[in-house]
């Protein structure tokens, strides 16, 4: 249940907050984001890391709910809401980001949907604040949607 949870709050707060002039070049941050999560987990898992539990569907050990509700419509947000001159308010923004996702992930664990075997919240925050750096270079060199729209 924490996965529908998580998916249905993730779509609410995406029609509150996307601008669709744009989602035409900044969808392609929420698939990479996808793809990114998918490596991550798939590996972690092969690896005996942590354990996805109650995943309602699952697809290639995770759950489809968290693949396409948190993962690819917080990616497509993230780039779209970049800031755009200030590299401090950028860094910010990367270590935002990446402690949001440790919180939920922590709910995530409360809720028994998750299950750390050989892995910790600092495995956790690490790979966040890398997978978050990488989309940020891709959104402000490739996605970023003009000023002007």
């Amino acid at each position: 249940m924490p996965w529908l949870i998580s998916f249905i709050i993730s779509w609410i707060v995406f029609f509150i907050l996307i601008d669709f002039r744009n989602i035409k070049k900044t969808i392609f941050a929420g698939i990479f984001v996808m793809l990114l999560q998918f490596s991550a987990d798939y590996y972690a898992m092969k690896y005996g890391l942590y354990r996805v539990d109650n995943t309602i569907v699952e697809i290639w050990n995770s759950s489809v709910f968290f693949v396409l509700g948190p993962v690819f419509t917080m990616g497509i947000l993230f780039v779209q809401y970049l800031p755009r001159r200030d590299k401090w308010l950028r860094l910010a923004n990367i270590f935002i980001w990446s402690s949001m996702f440790l919180l939920f992930e922590i709910f995530i664990i409360n809720a028994n949907a998750l299950m750390y075997i050989k892995w910790s919240r600092f495995n956790s925050f690490s790979i966040d604040i890398a997978a978050i750096m990488m989309l940020s270079w891709l959104g402000e060199n490739f996605l970023k949607p003009s000023p002007e729209s």
